[in-house]
């Protein structure tokens, strides 16, 4: 099989008898991370997406301290070619995830939905995000872009996301920014009535000056963003090419 060669990994979930352990999962992680000539010859390391999520109720995957160790390793080394994570629906631990994610350079997909107390680490993922001194920042077509949680969904190729009344608390606007930020699909973003407060303009700001693809962003009905937010909002974005339509009414 040819390296470059996109080989999608997937787990079997639709048995509900099946059980995925925490060892099976770190022999996943460590036998997907190339050593010596491993690169040339074994066909884990070509893996591209890896699915590990349970969609059947008593489909179950163990993503435990161990698992997570091998993880960091491998999405730190360098050479790992994955590109697209799922882990919805496991017991994965997501400050453990988190702390993984800090030293990777090339996932560009991640899939966090219904893992236990995650929706409480949304600032946590969002700061790791957006924090230039990561290694998330290290090439622009290399980072964090699409994301599944329990609140929205970015998809990839997907352009058009409408959120229009259903308000979202701070910390998933401030994931939803952190994704926005390097995401080249997305052209037009609905926020209406979705309870965007005024604290989260400079952020706002910060990403509308990094995101190079949104075309229209719709911000109406929410009346936190007072005249001072939206001349700010309006300043970010006015020399920005190609030219960013807000929508306040």
């Amino acid at each position: 099989m040819n390296s470059s060669f996109p080989c999608l990994f997937w787990r079997p979930n639709m048995s509900s008898s099946l059980h995925q352990t925490d060892r099976d999962s770190t022999a996943i992680f460590r036998r997907m991370r190339p050593r010596g000539n491993e690169l040339d010859s074994h066909h884990y390391t070509r893996i591209l997406a890896l699915h590990m999520g349970c969609s059947s109720s008593g489909a179950t995957t163990e993503i435990g301290r161990d698992a997570m160790n091998a993880l960091s390793d491998l999405v730190g080394s360098g050479s790992c070619s994955l590109l697209s994570l799922d882990v919805s629906g496991t017991d994965a631990d997501g400050w453990d995830l988190i702390q993984a994610l800090k030293t990777d350079s090339g996932l560009t997909s991640l899939d966090v939905r219904r893992i236990p107390h995650m929706h409480d680490l949304y600032e946590t993922l969002a700061s790791t995000l957006l924090d230039e001194k990561t290694g998330l920042d290290k090439e622009a077509s290399r980072r964090i872009r699409f994301l599944r949680c329990d609140d929205f969904e970015i998809l990839e190729g997907v352009q058009t996301l409408s959120l229009k009344d259903s308000p979202l608390e701070p910390s998933a606007l401030k994931l939803l920014l952190a994704v926005l930020k390097h995401n080249s699909t997305l052209t037009e973003l609905d926020l209406t009535a979705a309870n965007v407060k005024a604290d989260i303009v400079p952020t706002f700001c910060e990403v509308l000056q990094h995101n190079a693809t949104l075309t229209t962003l719709r911000l109406a009905y929410n009346p936190s963003l007072d005249e001072t937010a939206r001349a700010a909002l309006t300043a970010a974005v006015g020399s920005r090419e190609p030219s960013l339509v807000l929508h306040f009414e």
